[in-house]
């Protein structure tokens, strides 16, 4: 899916039972994580196993694709 956030878009902390394949497009994202943030310029690409994240978009908004797998329930419990 392509996803355009605007300007300051907030996900919130979230979580997903997927494995996330995240491009940047165009803009500035940048990936909070429990543990530090990430800015994540154009061509910039990231794997998220299922961790808790929030994504803000940076001062001109941020368009980015993503790419959703389903995760093994009982593997992502270990």
């Amino acid at each position: 899916m392509v996803v355009s956030r605007p300007p300051g878009g907030d996900s919130g902390m979230h979580r997903t039972d997927t494995l996330d394949y995240d491009i940047i497009v165009s803009g500035q994202m940048t990936m909070i994580l429990e543990d530090g943030e990430i800015v994540l310029d154009p061509g910039d690409a990231v794997l998220i196993p299922g961790l808790p994240h929030r994504w803000v978009a940076g001062p001109e908004g941020c368009v980015f694709s993503i790419v959703l797998l389903g995760l093994d329930p009982i593997a992502s419990e270990q």
